[in-house]
């Protein structure tokens, strides 16, 4: 694929081939409504080098040899990502947007984990390109290959030290025993209801939960308090893969169950992108990233905390919107909203009848987006009351279009066995409950799944409320 600015530039001894701006800066693409959405940077995998494009794409951050030249006549490194098309072979890059170039002539080249680059895929694209005139590329050492596990964890995000008070009382009644839910004022029992979840829960055998802002120092010996549990995104992930969507089958192997194709999968399935037990399903294991990935049903990049933040790793690892789902569903799906989509001219996915297109438009709502992912029907319910806890616990708006998508699928599609029981566990890991799974008729009682904005100061968004919170 050809771009009028590009000139080809070498990869990882010809590995793959990247390309530089030259007399003139590149856009940045983040800044880009859907709409003028443009291909980002297009590097092309030579066949004989499918596979390790494929292990690159998947698990590295790499450093390389940029062969636009810097000021002072060397070249430099720069941080990418990059995100493989498998249907078409076709590799996106991205530079990560905090990098800067380095002059690091002699640095020792290798991978560095970074986020699932699935997230990237066909969405953003170079942040920064050099300038003046194209310059030779000088030969680029090997990459080593990246662990298949990428360890997504900065070390600025990591989550707190500390134990956790597990639950005691597991009557949904006992949790939500003190929270008020007769009719308030427009927003109020949103508001509520996110500080709600968000607070200690001081438990006593059979009696309501008390909340508090807090745990008391003085606790009573016949009483516990349960706060909502932070964790890694490491071990989100283990908890996602190796118990929330993990069974063992008739024949006593592992599988994990995959959402988007509604079908368990197994060492047979994996053992098509690797041969290490320790990618397979199994207790407290991340299965390979060329086969499964980590749904955020709520997507990352949409996240209301800022990047970087403790409240960011809290709304990453939150597994009540983490799904396990097939990596190229997953990569297809990308940012775009939930909602129905037109039949005609849908792309379909490769299991089940979910499928990317336009989305069918309801009258007085909004899209967000020229497209939109329709998930199989029978994850329906569980896509929708997902999003509406993210939406009232942290304060996230989203579309019109999807809101009322979101109130459709809940009220045609109550939760069912394998949600519940999923539920259970979640809250057993967490001390946190999905008030929606619980009582499906409370999203009734919240007027808008918009983002209030509780002063001023805060920066408007496409997704607030019509008025600022009181």
């Amino acid at each position: 694929m050809k771009h009028p600015f590009l000139a080809g530039c070498l990869l990882a001894g010809a590995l793959l081939s990247t390309a530089c701006m030259h007399g003139r800066k590149a856009t940045m693409l983040d800044d880009l409504p859907d709409q003028a959405f443009v291909p980002p940077v297009v590097l092309e995998a030579q066949p004989v080098n499918v596979e390790q494009a494929r292990r690159a794409a998947s698990d590295g951050l790499f450093w390389f040899a940029n062969p636009c030249w810097n000021s002072r006549g060397k070249p430099f490194r720069k941080r990418h990502s990059f995100a493989l098309d498998e249907k078409t072979g076709i590799i996106y890059s991205r530079v990560k947007e905090s990098a800067v170039p380095v002059e690091e002539p002699d640095k020792a080249p290798g991978g560095l984990p970074w986020e699932s680059v699935t997230q990237y895929f066909q969405v953003k694209g170079i942040a920064r390109a050099c300038g003046g005139e194209p310059a030779k590329a000088p030969s680029a050492p090997s990459v080593p290959a990246a662990p298949a596990v990428p360890d997504e964890e900065a070390p600025e995000v990591q989550a707190p030290a500390g134990s956790f008070q597990a639950p005691i009382n597991f009557d949904a009644s006992l949790y939500y025993g003190h929270l008020p839910t007769d009719p308030q004022g427009d927003g109020l029992f949103k508001r509520r209801l996110s500080a709600f979840l968000g607070s200690a829960h001081i438990q006593k055998a059979d009696a309501a939960d008390i909340v508090a802002q807090d745990c008391p120092a003085d606790l009573d010996k016949e009483s516990v308090c349960v706060k909502p549990r932070q964790i890694g995104y490491r071990t989100a992930r283990e908890m996602m893969f190796g118990h929330l969507d993990l069974r063992r089958n008739s024949e006593g192997d592992d599988e994990v169950f995959d959402y988007y194709c509604q079908q368990w999968r197994g060492k047979k399935d994996f053992a098509e992108v690797t041969n290490d037990e320790r990618d397979m399903p199994g207790p407290s294991r991340i299965v390979h990233v060329r086969k499964m990935n980590c749904e955020h049903v709520f997507p990352q990049s949409k996240f209301p905390a800022p990047k970087n933040s403790a409240e960011n790793l809290r709304q990453k690892t939150d597994l009540h919107h983490l799904f396990s789902v097939d990596t190229q569903v997953n990569a297809a799906r990308s940012h775009f909203d939930f909602a129905e989509v037109e039949p005609a001219g849908a792309q379909a996915m490769k299991c089940a009848d979910g499928r990317l297109g336009k989305p069918i438009t309801q009258p007085s709502t909004t899209a967000d987006g020229a497209q939109a992912f329709e998930p199989p029907r029978a994850f329906k319910g569980e896509v929708a009351r997902a999003l509406a806890y993210f939406a009232v616990r942290y304060n996230a708006g989203m579309s019109s279009l999807q809101e009322y998508y979101v109130r459709k699928w809940n009220r045609e599609n109550p939760p069912g066995e394998r949600e519940i029981a999923r539920h259970e566990k979640i809250y057993r890991l967490t001390g946190v409950r999905n008030p929606f799974i619980d009582h499906p008729d409370w999203l009734d009682r919240v007027s808008r799944l918009c983002r209030e904005r509780l002063s001023e100061k805060q920066t408007p968004t496409t997704f607030d409320c019509a008025e600022a919170a009181p």
